[in-house]
């Protein structure tokens, strides 16, 4: 019943030339496969553009739109934005991956549920998208502006927009511009329901250093563990704790994270393009 709806997939990539294949191979190995990737390049400089226009030979499901300057944000994402097809929108970033029935759990849901706006839990990966044992990241079952990076950190990975709903909040103007979209739809009344499941990976980011609060709330976490009687991981002491898209957000033990997320990760890598 689902499949005869069609997802857009947005992507913008500058300088992501290391991951981008990855990425490709997360959109392709899809069990649901009604589904366009949109890319936007912001001026790469590092090949990117080469590669994606190699792919886009390969695979009419791709369409590619260059900038040859660089531009902000809401320039970026209208022109995605403008161009797809889909009665949703998804969105992934050249450095994440996702697992692979996301497209298809996540459309099923927001269905059931008729939202505008949906997103889902996401786990942490490695440069060779072997998932990191620090756990995963604990969603609120609703989304707004009240909130939003209070409570909860939504990966732009994970997030899915129902087409008919957002269009009449587009273009997104120069007045708006923030690189977080999904604040600019929360700004505009809208809010978020959360699939309180592992589709998306993220790696590690790094950027100013963690706030103070960060140490007790790793004791917190490990406090949890020693609760239920089971060890506390080495992956406590990581430095990957430190990485500025762990350390603002709630984390779940990673006995919350299904086995069908290691398969698809193992599945990922072995892909053939």
């Amino acid at each position: 019943m689902y499949s005869s709806k069609k997802v857009s997939v947005v992507t913008i990539t500058q300088n992501s030339a290391k991951f981008i294949e990855t990425a490709y191979k997360s959109f392709a190995y899809q069990d649901y496969q009604n589904a366009e990737w949109l890319i936007v390049d912001n001026h790469s400089t590092d090949g990117t553009l080469d590669l994606l226009l190699q792919y886009q030979s390969k695979d009419s499901r791709l369409k590619v739109y260059p900038f040859l300057e660089p531009q902000q944000p809401e320039v970026l994402f209208n022109t995605a934005l403008k161009e797809a097809q889909g009665k949703f929108i998804a969105f992934l970033e050249p450095e994440n991956v996702w697992v692979k029935d996301k497209i298809s759990k996540q459309i099923g849901f927001a269905m059931r549920y008729k939202t505008s706006l949906c997103h889902t839990s996401y786990a942490f990966i490695d440069n060779l998208c072997a998932v990191l044992p620090v756990g995963c990241c604990k969603i609120e079952p609703n989304i707004n502006l009240v909130n939003y990076h209070k409570k909860a950190e939504i990966c732009l990975s994970t997030l899915m927009l129902n087409s008919a709903d957002i269009r009449k909040y587009l273009p997104i103007k120069p007045k708006d511009n923030d690189p977080d979209i999904l604040m600019y739809f929360m700004q505009k009344g809208l809010s978020s329901q959360g699939l309180d499941e592992v589709l998306s990976l993220c790696r590690l980011q790094y950027g100013p250093p963690t706030p103070p609060d960060h140490e007790p709330r790793l004791e917190k976490l490990s406090a949890k563990i020693r609760a239920k009687k089971k060890k506390v991981p080495n992956a406590l002491r990581f430095d990957a704790y430190k990485a500025n898209n762990i350390a603002h957000i709630e984390l779940q033990s990673s006995e919350f994270i299904d086995r069908s997320v290691y398969l698809s990760m193992n599945e990922l890598k072995n892909f053939n393009l």
